[in-house]
């Protein structure tokens, strides 16, 4: 295995490809800023992605990420307690499964419009996490990708999701507000459950079935009559 650590952040090198992997790291700072480049005997290699664990427990607040990182793998960022805020950049496609679970400090993530898929719980238990602003073109939210983001106030969805897997904003406990646009084909079960504060759902669309499948746990758990108390609007409309 070819490696080098720089500032105490190991770099797996690929010799072929003239690319580096962030692999892990055992830096105790609060900020932590990756290059785009590290250099070995001379030969300089492009960093390239972020690692399965690379940043775990890491204590870092703040983190800077080069433009030319087109990957973040699985539980990348997971249990990092102190972070606040990040940037992801341009070219990033998919936010990986459980990559920013865990991270209770979060309350700022800034996501590429390149990104397609936020995957199962990869920001679930973010508790600070008061906003986020979804890319124009995503179109998949997996299985409790925002699970128990208790401050998350406001959920629009854009014109071109189609997508919302199972309990994907359960127990989003400050949640007041939703969106759904009118080319989702699914709503997953219980997509909202546990969201006390829900008081308005619309939904841009004029299909009773997907209008059903949104409301699942409400009209199953609870009778008709209390969703009517709990949820101030609830319509279907045309985009």
């Amino acid at each position: 295995m070819n490696t080098i650590i720089i500032n105490h952040i190991i770099y797996l090198l690929s010799e072929e490809r003239r690319a580096a992997l962030v692999l892990s790291c055992q830096a105790q700072d609060e900020h932590i800023s990756i290059p785009q480049q590290v250099e070995k005997d001379g030969i300089h290699y492009t960093v390239k992605g972020i690692g399965k664990y690379a940043f775990k427990n890491c204590p870092l607040k703040t983190i800077s990420l080069p433009e030319t990182i087109l990957l973040i793998d699985d539980y990348a960022f997971i249990y990092c307690r102190q972070l606040e805020s990040i940037r992801i950049p341009e070219g990033i496609k998919e936010i990986a499964q459980y990559c920013f679970s865990n991270c209770v400090s979060l309350s700022k993530v800034e996501l590429p419009e390149t990104i397609r898929i936020i995957h199962q719980s990869a920001f679930a238990t973010c508790w600070n996490l008061k906003h986020i602003t979804f890319p124009q073109r995503l179109c998949e939210i997996g299985k409790m990708a925002f699970f128990c983001c208790y401050q998350l106030q406001e959920v629009t969805l854009p014109r071109y999701m189609v997508r919302v897997d199972d309990c994907a904003f359960a127990f989003c406990k400050k949640l007041t507000a939703a969106t759904i646009p009118g080319l989702v084909e699914r709503v997953g079960n219980s997509t909202f459950l546990g969201c006390e504060q829900l008081q308005s759902i619309v939904i841009k669309h004029h299909d009773a079935e997907m209008l059903q499948a949104l409301t699942h746990y409400y009209l199953t758990e609870t009778p008709l009559r209390e969703l009517k108390d709990k949820i101030r609007t609830f319509t279907s409309t045309k985009d």
